[in-house]
């Protein structure tokens, strides 16, 4: 499984960006095709937003196990496994936005 590295993921974020208009900064993000259905572009919205909530997650998290703010030996334990398996979510999303960015590039070049 390939690792987003930081540069990369701000080049995602720029891309992003870069392919919103000033309408798709309405309080509804998710952009939908003529059916109702997200668009790819609406859906790289939503991953990419789960991907930062699930980092801020994760962050507190690694605050408690590196600080022990007040949880038994037990919870210290389980939160470990609880981290480590949204570390592995949190790449797959990463694989997700970098594929589905790069099928939105394609599609808007053509």
């Amino acid at each position: 499984m390939k690792r987003i590295n930081k540069d990369e993921m701000s080049q995602i974020d720029q891309a992003i960006k870069e392919g919103l208009s000033d309408d798709d900064h309405s309080t509804k993000p998710v952009e939908e095709d003529h059916a109702g259905v997200p668009s790819k572009k609406g859906v790289l919205i939503r991953i990419k937003m789960e991907h930062d909530e699930l980092k801020d997650k994760i962050l507190k998290i690694d605050d408690v196990l590196i600080n022990h703010i007040n949880v038994s030996p037990s919870q210290y334990d389980y939160l470990k496994i609880q981290r480590d398996a949204m570390m592995t979510v949190y790449h797959i999303l990463e694989l997700r936005i970098t594929d589905l960015a790069n099928e939105v590039s394609q599609y808007e070049i053509r």
